[in-house]
């Protein structure tokens, strides 16, 4: 399944044995969970904003990085 946003396509697909769609590209959160320096929360709120306008709806929120810190 494709999703159509702003003229571009997102790749949809299954989750597993779920009914859930998720899009073929995610987002992960290590850049923006301060385990490689501070992280700016207003350039990682744009990043997540900007992802969900393109399609992305599979984000990597691991509570390994930053000890939490994407989780919030």
């Amino acid at each position: 399944m494709m999703l159509a946003n702003r003229g571009l396509l997102m790749e949809r697909g299954r989750f597993g044995d779920t009914d859930l769609s998720v899009s073929s590209i995610g987002l992960g959160g290590y850049g923006m969970s301060g385990a490689n320096g501070p992280a700016e929360d207003a350039e990682s709120i744009a990043t997540i904003r900007r992802a969900l306008d393109l399609g992305v709806n599979l984000l990597d929120t691991t509570a390994s990085n930053g000890n939490g810190q994407y989780d919030h």
